[in-house]
């Protein structure tokens, strides 16, 4: 990811430039049209969730060796409490 920060990788997927837009070529219908804007506007609207994590969420989202574990599991009750 371009920086390290959900806002960094939201300006990714708005510039579209850093696309392998030919490996996805491979991937896709060669007759058809790669729609590179519908694709990146979806990618915006797809992780725009990231950009609106609360506190203790952007904690555990900036911790890749899951050492806050009782934080998680806080977070994880409290999602039960609410069904």
């Amino acid at each position: 990811m371009t920086g390290s920060t959900p806002a960094a990788l939201i300006r990714k997927f708005e510039d579209g430039r850093d696309f392998d837009w030919e490996d996805l070529r491979q991937l896709t219908n060669k007759a058809r049209d790669i729609d590179k804007d519908g694709i990146t506007q979806a990618c915006v609207r797809g992780f725009a969730y990231l950009t609106q994590l609360t506190p203790e969420e952007a904690v555990l989202a900036a911790d890749p060796y899951q050492r806050q574990k009782a934080l998680c599991q806080e977070l994880k009750d409290s999602i039960l409490d609410l069904r």
